[in-house]
């Protein structure tokens, strides 16, 4: 990851089927958002999604809003 784009990045946190699909079953933006969705607590989440166990994922995206805010601000369009 480049230095300053660490804010472009949005983590999300899933529960998910424990298939070999993993299709998502709950999203939040954060591991107490998560616990809460699903009725468990955030470390349990964590801990969790550290260990890789089937049914728990976290992501990392890119933020399109912020990538085009940036371009926008900057006037940047190498990027677009």
């Amino acid at each position: 990851m480049q230095a300053g784009r660490k804010d472009l990045i949005v983590k999300l946190y899933m529960r998910t089927t424990k298939d070999k699909y993993q299709l998502p079953v709950a999203v939040a933006d954060s591991p107490k958002e998560l616990a809460k969705m699903v009725g468990t607590s955030p470390g349990v989440v964590r801990s969790c999604i550290s260990r890789k166990k089937l049914g728990w994922a976290s992501v990392e995206i890119p933020d399109e809003e912020m990538e085009e805010e940036k371009v926008e601000h900057t006037g940047d369009v190498s990027r677009v």
